[in-house]
């Protein structure tokens, strides 16, 4: 009896086993397991290349990771950027978006990922709080230059409500800081610019514990340095072998001070970033530009904006009103017609 009663265990755990990998139940658990834990995951397939057997993996950060990235209302723009390495070559790699979104009932809207100015994913919203996570394969002319922009673009409708204090607030989505970069290299991130850019040129500087006084007191005085050359600096304690020593600040200065910018140089507005392309918007937008005066020391002072602008038609007589300001206080406003172009 004890023989026939292990031989029907064992006919048992076969069929179970066979069950499991027919159905596929064992991944279909892990997969509702990191849903409800992590969100549903997107992933916007395109060919990619094969990746090879000696090849090194990398995750980078964005630029400014310690500003929020909050997208509040329809429309909003907002973008994000990642330094390239230049030393070490990806062969492959993937854009990873963590977003939380926070939206109304009655909500019908989209976020909307465009890389380089070509849209390459998007994802609509659902009432309430909820994370979710999209994967973009990036393709070989996104990995072949030096900076990837990376744009989002809030779109949809409100639920019709008379006006009040949630007016225009319909929907927020913020992009985590979790958001990267994951590379497949040709070689292992081994250069200090290199490491830099996939810091998010943020500069991770060894504080270990057995650290002596006086060179702590060389790290502090590059760290101030290059901190008036708009390079942010944070001190690690663990793993200093990973972080810059006082010889790797040291080329990071040089590298910096020998940068510089021609005197008559300027920057176009709406060719890049989260105000690049035509706008679509009800009622009223706001575009922002920041600039950091705080940057290198051959940083040129702006002295002129040169405003040109283009304004489609409004029904019933009615005229558009652009008011333009500089931190925060007003220096040109206009009620004028369709087309706009003023020097100031």
């Amino acid at each position: 009896m004890r023989m026939i009663g292990i031989g029907l265990l064992g006919f048992l755990l076969a069929g179970i086993a066979l069950l499991l990998s027919t159905m596929n139940i064992l991944e279909k658990g892990q997969r509702y397991v990191r849903e409800i834990t992590l969100g549903p995951q997107l992933v916007f397939e395109h060919h990619t290349p094969a990746v090879a057997a000696d090849s090194h993996k990398a995750k980078l950060a964005r630029t400014n990771s310690d500003h929020p990235v909050l997208l509040s209302g329809f429309p909003a723009y907002q973008s994000v950027a990642f330094t390239m390495p230049v030393d070490a070559r990806p062969t492959s790699g993937y854009l990873q978006i963590d977003a939380t979104s926070q939206v109304l009932d009655g909500v019908e809207g989209v976020l909307r990922i465009s890389i380089q100015n070509t849209r390459q994913g998007e994802m609509l919203l659902r009432p309430g709080e909820a994370g979710r996570s999209l994967q973009i394969p990036l393709s070989p002319t996104d990995l072949a230059g030096p900076k990837l922009v990376v744009s989002f673009s809030l779109q949809g409708t409100g639920p019709q409500r008379q006006c009040g204090p949630d007016d225009g607030f319909a929907a927020v989505v913020e992009i985590e800081t979790t958001s990267a970069v994951y590379l497949t290299l040709n070689t292992p991130l081994q250069t200090v610019r290199d490491r830099v850019r996939a810091w998010g040129d943020m500069l991770r500087i060894a504080w270990p514990s057995w650290l002596k006084e006086e060179e702590q007191l060389r790290r502090l005085v590059l760290a101030t340095q290059l901190k008036r050359r708009g390079l942010v600096s944070v001190f690690q304690a663990n793993a200093p072998d990973l972080a810059l020593n006082t010889t790797n600040l040291r080329e990071v200065l040089q590298t910096v001070a020998t940068q510089s910018q021609p005197a008559d140089s300027f920057g176009l507005l709406a060719q890049s970033g989260a105000n690049a392309g035509v706008k679509r918007f009800h009622h009223k937008a706001v575009w922002r530009e920041r600039y950091d005066l705080r940057g290198a020391v051959a940083q040129p002072l702006p002295k002129q904006l040169a405003l040109n602008m283009r304004l489609g038609h409004l029904m019933r007589a009615n005229h558009w009103s652009l008011s333009v300001t500089l931190n925060g206080r007003l220096v040109f406003r206009d009620w004028s017609g369709y087309y706009l172009r003023r020097c100031s």
